[in-house]
Formats: structure tokens, sequence, C-alpha cells
């Protein structure tokens, strides 16, 4: 569902970004095996920052240059880590487990979603 939700944030004229714990030439080469690097316009990666995540710092850089309050971001996050250092920089945390469910991460997230086509689904109705 990753495609068509993006075709969905660039419809509604929405800044996104992708915030990774990984350093940034893994995080590029990843996304360029999987075929999607070229879709993702800002990159944060873990080593831009001094602490990655669970640390807030690296949600509040990402919110910073995409000039959002952070209390306005969507985070989408799927492990405990992610999950925690975004709640703690104050963002909306959308949890979607992609290793099994944590029990933490669900509990501390804003909303469990089950895949990315759900939260297509959630900005179209966020729309109206």
């Amino acid at each position: 569902g990753l495609h068509t939700l993006l075709d969905l944030i660039t419809e509604q004229n929405l800044p996104y970004c992708l915030a990774t714990n990984s350093v940034g030439v893994r995080a590029r080469e990843c996304l360029s095996y999987g075929g999607v690097l070229e879709l993702f316009p800002r990159i944060f990666s873990r080593d831009l920052v001094t602490m990655g995540k669970p640390d807030p710092e690296l949600f509040n850089k990402a919110a910073q240059a995409l000039n959002i309050p952070i209390g306005q971001c969507l985070v989408l996050e799927d492990s405990f880590p992610g999950v925690l250092g975004a709640v703690r920089a104050g963002a909306v945390v959308g949890y979607i487990p992609s290793h099994g469910l944590d029990a933490n991460a669900d509990r501390l997230a804003t909303c469990r979603l089950n895949d990315l086509h759900q939260v297509t689904e959630l900005l179209k109705v966020r729309r109206r």
C-alpha cells in the first residue's frame, strides 16, 4: 500500500519524509534495493542526530525541517523504540506491527493500524 498512500499524500499536498534509525548510506541502499528510494524526498537518518530512537530528536528534527509542529505530525512506526520516540516527541503515532504485536508499543501509540491501506483510508476520511 506504499504507492497508494504516497499518491494520496501527494494529492493532498501533505509534506512527508522518512525518519529512520538506520544510518543514511544503509537506509538509501535498502530503499534503492526495494525500488522506493525516489519516493522519499527527505530522509532523516540516525547519523544526523546525537541519539537514535527511542530518543525524540530524530522526529523533532524531521518535523522542524518540514516546518510542521510535531503535534500535527502523524508518525507511522512498526517498533517499540520508534513508537516510544515519536510519543516522547509529542507526535500522533500510528503503530503498524510488522514483527508481531509489541504490547508496549500498542499501549503507547495513538492507534494501531493493520497496514498502509488502512492509513490511506483514514486520510481519505480526514479529507472530507
